[in-house]
């Protein structure tokens, strides 16, 4: 038989009996005491039953347990992960004047002895003396593109040799932008990746001016060359003007619908870009209407200004799309 004596103070107005059992019938009774003795009066005997305990309460304190646990020990690996693929790709691209020790750049950079070419904070560093020579003193860079944040789309012009397209280069830092992407076809000889890589070392070394189209990158690791430029959305201005042309009839002729302050805005637009090239010892040798590309609000940029015309002269100008470029 269960029997419990419990002690309360008269100011005391509630009591907690402990170690019941569930689902059991207890009698309580009580009776007073005090210094002098022993109250001969007690009260009525009060049926009590325990209610069931439970094991909901300590259920949901094992669950929370075991998903505090499953969440500690899969913050720990992904933090694991995440330190071992900074450090890999801090060594691979970050390492100040990492020197190339495997030729990646066989593909894309021909005639370069591996061993002289770096790579710092992005950006691939180059002999800047002709192919062969032992003199090679300083160097040129381009800042390198990773071939995954390009995605190819139209193509806007082609020759024998070489390609020109529309992409788009991605970031997760700023808006995706367009570029033009220069390369060299598949059938293309040793020479013709060589002349694409002298007009990427070109214009590596002509600053960035708003009268030429300008360099942005290049993809020269594990691939071939692709040469990344600026995108001008309004084509080149050979088309531009053959737009703008009213044939007068009868008279094999033709007249411009374009005003005279357009014109002469193109052209002084191309001339500070040629002056531009003049001043950094740069001879175009082939400037045309078909070498201007027309920019963002229809701004003149002289381009193609290192191209090798065997590569890319033959239809490379010609429409093949609803947008016309280099």
């Amino acid at each position: 038989m269960w029997r419990n004596v419990s002690k309360v103070s008269s100011r005391t107005k509630s009591v907690t009996l402990g170690n019941l059992d569930s689902e059991t019938t207890y009698n309580l009774t009580m009776f007073s005491e005090n210094r002098y003795g022993v109250g001969q009066r007690k009260s009525n005997v009060l049926q009590v039953e325990t209610m069931k305990v439970t094991t909901d309460s300590v259920d949901v304190v094992i669950i929370v347990i075991i998903v505090l646990l499953i969440t500690v020990v899969l913050a720990f690996v992904l933090g694991v992960v995440c330190y071992f693929r900074q450090k890999t790709s801090f060594a691979r691209v970050n390492e100040p004047t990492l020197q190339m020790q495997s030729n990646t750049f066989k593909e894309s950079i021909p005639g370069v002895s591996p061993e002289k070419i770096h790579v710092q904070d992005k950006l691939i560093f180059c002999p800047n003396g002709h192919f062969g020579s032992e003199e090679q003193n300083d160097y040129f860079s381009w800042k390198e593109i990773s071939r995954d944040v390009l995605f190819m789309q139209n193509i806007l012009g082609q020759g024998e040799f070489g390609l020109v397209v529309k992409a788009m280069l991605t970031s997760e830092e700023t808006a995706d932008i367009p570029v033009a992407v220069k390369s060299v076809k598949d059938i293309a000889t040793e020479n013709d990746r060589k002349e694409l890589f002298k007009e990427l070392r070109l214009m590596a070394n002509v600053n960035d001016h708003p009268n030429i189209v300008n360099l942005v990158g290049a993809c020269s690791r594990g691939g071939p060359l692709l040469v990344v430029v600026e995108y001008c959305e309004h084509g080149c201005l050979l088309s531009y003007l053959k737009k703008h042309r009213l044939d007068i009839p009868g008279k094999g002729t033709f007249v411009t619908s374009l005003d005279q302050l357009t014109r002469v805005r193109f052209a002084y637009d191309v001339s500070k870009g040629m002056r531009y090239l003049e001043e950094r010892k740069i001879i175009h040798r082939d400037l045309a209407a078909r070498n201007v590309l027309l920019g963002k609000h229809k701004i003149a940029k002289v381009s193609d200004f290192g191209l090798s015309r065997d590569i890319y002269e033959t239809g490379l100008y010609q429409k093949t799309t609803t947008v016309s470029h280099h």
